[in-house]
């Protein structure tokens, strides 16, 4: 995504029908959550209207931003 690797799983549960009835995606490191946050949010949320897809991009650009201070700062502290 965008200029990182991000790793990740995808759980999918099915209900007795054969539909999805969840969907649960781990990813890592956590810096790289960030990042997926700001790619797919406002992609998931876009049919639900322009005023919660302006919301999520502009609550995921500081989760973004939040997430790569802390890795930069965590990198220092360990070392790394």
């Amino acid at each position: 995504m965008r200029d990182r690797d991000v790793e990740g799983v995808d759980l999918v549960r099915f209900d007795t029908d054969g539909q999805v009835s969840e969907i649960r995606v781990f990813i890592r490191p956590l810096v790289d959550l960030g990042t997926f946050a700001s790619a797919m949010g406002p992609v998931v949320v876009r049919e639900r209207g322009r005023v919660r897809e302006g919301s999520v991009r502009a609550l995921n650009g500081g989760l973004r931003v939040l997430l790569n201070a802390t890795d930069a700062v965590a990198s220092r502290i360990l070392g790394g």
